[in-house]
């Protein structure tokens, strides 16, 4: 069974509702369920697997991205592809995920002595990665020659805005890397250079995990991390 959420607000009465439905075990990806719905299933004896979600109970298993490798794997392709000058374009309502690869990313330029150009968009969606770009506008990208956006979703939304809006040259001006690898990532009209989650073994980690843990309660809470790899496409300047 499938339930969605069109609002972060709607997670936790979506879940309370399932188990209503005596499921044998649940997997989350949602951000928003709270340590106390999580508890709840515990009492229950429900198991659960979490998927990019930071551990808010001792109950459960977790799939998740390392994300502090991302976000140093990100900060390391932008500059061996010649960037100096760094950007990131982050949501300004953060998640585990997200804000976890984004402050490796900021933690490994300032290590490096890099200064970051840090541009917020409202949320993570398409148009909001748009205009957060044009609000920031050419004067202050004009000093950021490589841009990691949070998400490829962001990461296409601001590669029409520095290309459309903006009328800058992608990569020669600035240099734009992304996180994902969604379909789009692939499209002619984008080419995005990325950073890859393999959705498919991830998933194949999750269904493992919850099986296991249906077949045996007793198990110790288990953490996964999936694998990450870059995907260079045409908005770096990478060698080969």
């Amino acid at each position: 069974m499938l339930i969605t959420a069109e609002k972060p607000d709607d997670v936790s009465t979506l879940i309370e509702s399932l188990l209503g439905y005596r499921v044998a075990g649940m997997i989350l990806t949602s951000d928003s369920p709270t340590r106390a719905l999580i508890e709840d299933c515990k009492r229950q004896g429900l198991p659960v697997v979490l998927v990019n979600r930071a551990g808010v109970s001792n109950w459960g298993d977790r799939v998740v991205a390392d994300n502090e490798t991302g976000g140093r794997l990100a900060a390391q392709l932008l500059i061996d592809s010649g960037a100096q000058r760094l950007g990131c374009l982050l949501p300004r309502r953060g998640t585990y995920s997200v804000s976890g690869r984004c402050d490796a990313f900021l933690a490994t330029a300032e290590r490096l002595g890099i200064a970051v150009k840090v541009i917020h968009a409202e949320d993570q969606s398409y148009a909001d990665a748009r205009a957060g770009i044009v609000d920031a506008g050419r004067d202050a990208l004009g000093h950021v020659d490589g841009l990691f956006c949070a998400t490829d979703l962001m990461a296409i939304g601001a590669l029409d805005a520095l290309r459309l809006d903006l009328g800058m040259s992608i990569p020669d001006e600035i240099q734009v890397l992304g996180f994902d690898d969604i379909e789009q990532a692939s499209w002619a009209s984008y080419n995005l250079s990325t950073i890859r989650q393999d959705i498919k073994h991830q998933s194949e980690i999750v269904v493992r995990l919850l099986i296991e843990r249906i077949a045996d309660g007793t198990l110790a809470s288990r953490v996964e991390q999936q694998p990450l790899s870059p995907v260079l496409r045409g908005t770096t300047r990478h060698v080969g």
